[in-house]
């Protein structure tokens, strides 16, 4: 499985233990962004600017395209 961690939501996924492949969006809502680079040292990071024209999540949708994998 590929995991994408958008934001926030990657405090979804250390409650659920899940370790993500890539972390991405602007960041906003996610203050401890150094701690998850620390416990997740193997995901690649991707950071946007806060004035954006696409969600975090639209975002994320559009690095599942680019990965092309199968399931979202």
């Amino acid at each position: 499985d590929f995991v994408i961690g958008v934001d926030g939501g990657c405090v979804l996924l250390e409650q659920l233990n899940q370790k993500p492949n890539l972390i991405l969006g602007d960041f906003d809502s996610l203050k401890r962004l150094n701690e998850y680079k620390a416990l997740w040292p193997h995901a690649e990071v991707k950071t946007f600017q806060t004035e954006k024209d696409f969600t975090d999540a639209e975002l994320a949708f559009a690095e599942s395209d680019a990965l092309e994998l199968d399931e979202v």
